[in-house]
């Protein structure tokens, strides 16, 4: 039974390969008055163009992939950057963070209520969120968080600058 299913698939394949010719002839025929050895002489010229029409389908296909998927991936990626507690060490402590003192120290508070905060919500204080800064350059923006990062062990997100002269940088806790 087994040989018998195979004899027959081997003429099914056997039929569909003689038929592919046999439709081209006819088509060549029919649509444009070739004979058949004429056909086989415009064959080499047909495949080509159909291969360069092919080409040139897949790259118009993933042109307009790109014109409409493109910006979406690219707002996803541009403007922020996420590290998270396992990416990097970037060996920052708080005492190499130079800027506005008010600022060091009023991070180093947020800090503290960030590693003892069950003692503080406890008390029936409300923990920060997350921390904004905004402010000129060399402020110390970038390293206020990159050493909160590193202390707290939590995500951290530093979205690029903007057009204006000012630049932000926030910790997410």
């Amino acid at each position: 039974a087994a040989v018998r299913a195979a004899v027959v698939q081997q003429r099914k394949r056997a039929i569909f390969l003689a038929a592919i010719p046999i439709l081209y002839f006819a088509i060549m025929d029919l649509a444009f008055g070739l004979a058949p050895a004429d056909a086989l002489l415009a064959l080499p010229t047909l495949l080509q163009q159909i291969f360069t029409q092919m080409i040139y389908l897949f790259f118009l296909l993933g042109a307009n992939f790109m014109l409409f998927f493109g910006p979406f991936y690219l707002y996803t990626r541009i403007g922020k950057t996420m590290i998270n507690p396992d990416d990097a060490n970037f060996g920052v402590s708080i005492e190499d963070v130079r800027g506005q003192k008010a600022a060091v120290n009023e991070m180093k508070r947020i800090l503290k209520l960030i590693e003892h905060g069950r003692l503080f919500t406890k008390a029936g204080g409300k923990r920060e969120r997350g921390v904004l800064m905004v402010g000129p350059p060399g402020t110390g923006k970038t390293m206020l968080p990159k050493q909160s990062h590193r202390r707290c062990m939590c995500r951290s997100t530093s979205p690029t600058a903007g057009p204006s002269p000012e630049c932000s940088s926030a910790l997410m806790l």
